[in-house]
């Protein structure tokens, strides 16, 4: 472990009062001491790159350490093995990756245990307490600095949603379940996060599927025919990724995201374990342009001047009678050139088992439904 962090000491008017090189949580502590600052060094267990969502389980969670100090009247958490360093190429293995990014590679996911490299990361000096939580849980609860009502417990810290520095950096919000493991409803899980309209529409994702080996058996015959096994679609305030799991067994869900402020690199942004235990016999049906455009009443669809349409969310159930209406905004009347078609291949139309409803605003596509019966 790269073992040396910068740390600024600040007055309670936010002035620098001095700059310090130490070494890991306990000199943080002893040179805090030294200086008369106030400070804990806090014992308790940590998530690191061996916990995996729903396999790693309190008891086998490490001990870890980390610190607080006292400015302003008020206590800042900092973990410091994760501020000054960083693993890179580490990979766990014992997974198959299915899809990645809308690609299919099937191939196994060779282990590598990486190595350290010096990198100070600001996001983990004065964390938030409630972001902190998710990741390091101190021996003493009142060292978490939360109110009691929502304090964690050993459980709740075990089993919480892994959401990841860039989740939060990019200011996003879990509507979906707040759980480690997810398990499926007809073989598909599907997650749900908020974020601020003016953000929102700044971010780009990445995503990986993998299968955990352990778990079961799958072919690549499997999943070479189908043509997408995640569907996202963004949404004006938050944006969903329904995951369709094609066998029983257990698979991993990892998205990276990217922001402004990153330029051209990607943060971890959450992780999750997905339970199948029955397959999703629909998830063959989706259509191959869903690739590239995703579903749902998007930012382009509101630039463009169409308003709320009848139905909000990105799936409708559909018969030979159904109808949806669509709004354009009074200013923007004169202007839309707006057609629809139903998309997919032959027997996927015929039987309307997963087709999507494409709408056209001079000839930019925007899908708005993902259509079933």
């Amino acid at each position: 472990m790269i073992d040396f962090l910068v740390i600024l000491l600040v007055s309670h008017t936010y002035h620098i009062l001095l700059i310090i090189v130490v070494t890991t949580s306990t000199y943080t502590s002893i040179i805090s001491s030294k200086l008369n600052v106030e400070n804990a060094l806090i014992i308790g267990k940590g998530k690191n790159l061996s916990y995996v969502p729903g396999e790693t389980f309190y008891d086998d969670i490490r001990q870890s350490a980390w610190n607080s100090f006292r400015c302003g009247g008020k206590w800042h958490l900092v973990y410091t093995d994760l501020a000054v360093s960083t693993v890179k190429g580490f990979h766990r293995g014992g997974e198959l990756l299915l899809e990645e990014d809308g690609n299919r590679p099937f191939r196994a996911i060779a282990s590598a245990r990486g190595f350290d490299t010096a990198q100070f990361t600001d996001f983990w000096f004065c964390t938030n307490p409630a972001i902190l939580a998710v990741h390091a849980h101190p021996f003493d609860a009142e060292f978490q600095y939360l109110p009691d009502a929502i304090k964690y417990d050993d459980d709740k810290f075990e089993q919480c949603a892994y959401v990841q520095p860039g989740f939060f950096q990019a200011g996003l919000s879990l509507l979906s379940e707040n759980s480690w493991v997810l398990r499926s409803r007809n073989g598909r899980c599907t997650i749900t996060l908020g974020c601020q309209q003016a953000v929102l529409r700044l971010l780009k994702f990445k995503y990986m599927l993998s299968f955990v080996q352990s778990s079961g058996d799958i072919a690549e015959e499997q999943i070479q025919k189908m043509p997408r096994m995640v569907l996202y679609a963004p949404g004006i305030d938050d944006v969903s990724f329904t995951v369709s799991l094609p066998v029983k067994g257990e698979y991993m869900f990892r998205t990276t995201v990217n922001f402004p402020d990153l330029g051209a690199r990607y943060a971890k942004c959450f992780e999750f374990r997905l339970h199948c235990d029955k397959p999703d016999n629909q998830c063959l049906n989706l259509p191959r342009e869903v690739e590239s455009l995703g579903v749902g009443y998007t930012h382009v669809a509101r630039d463009f001047g169409l308003k709320h349409p009848s139905k909000s969310t990105h799936t409708i159930n559909v018969n030979n009678e159904t109808t949806r209406t669509l709004q354009i905004a009074e200013d923007r009347i004169d202007d839309v050139e707006f057609t629809s078609d139903v998309i997919g291949d032959d027997a996927v139309v015929k039987s309307c088992t997963f087709p999507v409803l494409k709408s056209q605003i001079k000839n930019k596509s925007v899908c708005l439904f993902n259509c079933l019966t």
